[in-house]
């Protein structure tokens, strides 16, 4: 599996690009944050199987609408904030907020998801709420090791806010204990900072 990353927008979101191997036809886009120019001449000529986002913060999403022919994929519990201001712009309502294209695949907990160009990496789904109500990992694994892209849920050393619209701390950190007391270990990439490792992360929160 061959991950790219950019950082985008004025957050400094981070957009994760995947695909099976390195000079794949195939793309997965995780959180199209912002700037896309910069994303789209990124994934330049390759298909974008499916957008996957980790929740619907206007950080996360800014570049979705270009995009819109791939399926979207977003836990069925955030898919309302792609096409609600106040939700969608995180309650900050002076934030120039445009609507976001229509989830075309709302998820669950424990679905496990096949792309085109993905038949061997499977993308499973894990419904992590606290930072907003719909907030999820993905998980992925190939013969290297196991990934799980954290959205706004676990950072390096830390962990998302759950004082805006749908955050809820008491689910947070549940959610933060379920993925800390994970058996394995895998490489976590985050919404925001720096790549981290849950063994790292068990051992800091």
């Amino acid at each position: 599996m061959h991950i790219e990353h950019l950082i985008l927008g004025p957050l400094h979101t981070n957009c994760y690009i995947v695909s099976p191997e390195e000079n794949s036809p195939y793309v997965l886009v995780i959180d199209p944050a912002d700037e896309p120019a910069k994303l789209l001449s990124h994934i330049g000529e390759r298909k974008v199987s499916a957008v996957l986002l980790t929740h619907g913060h206007f950080d996360h999403t800014g570049a979705l609408s270009h995009l819109a022919d791939a399926p979207i994929v977003i836990h069925e519990k955030d898919a309302c904030f792609l096409t609600d201001k106040h939700l969608g712009s995180g309650g900050f309502d002076y934030i120039p907020y445009e609507i976001r294209p229509a989830a075309t695949h709302p998820v669950k907990n424990g679905e496990e998801l096949r792309f085109a160009g993905f038949d061997n990496l499977p993308v499973h789904v894990l419904h992590t709420p606290g930072h907003t109500p719909g907030s999820c990992v993905y998980r992925m694994e190939d013969s290297s090791g196991k990934y799980y892209f954290t959205g706004d849920t676990l950072f390096k050393q830390g962990y998302g806010r759950f004082d805006l619209p749908g955050g809820d701390a008491n689910q947070l950190f549940t959610s933060l204990q379920m993925l800390l007391t994970c058996p394995e270990d895998a490489i976590v990439y985050p919404g925001h900072g720096e790549s981290t490792t849950l063994s790292h992360e068990r051992g800091m929160l």
